[in-house]
């Protein structure tokens, strides 16, 4: 099985942050994750991949 990334934490943290709202240390990391992801794909946003999420 591969080995989950960021990215499908980050795709699913919509779900990720109603469950863990009430344990702000993760729900710090996903809005962390989150932007990192935003500015990763603003950054990429050529690629066709990138431009699916944005």
């Amino acid at each position: 099985m591969p080995k989950r990334g960021i990215f499908n934490d980050v795709l699913e943290s919509g779900a990720a942050r109603l469950i863990f709202q009430k344990d702000e240390g993760i729900l710090m990391v996903l809005i962390e994750a989150q932007l990192e992801l935003d500015a990763l794909l603003e950054a990429n946003k050529d690629d066709d991949l990138a431009r699916m999420y944005l």
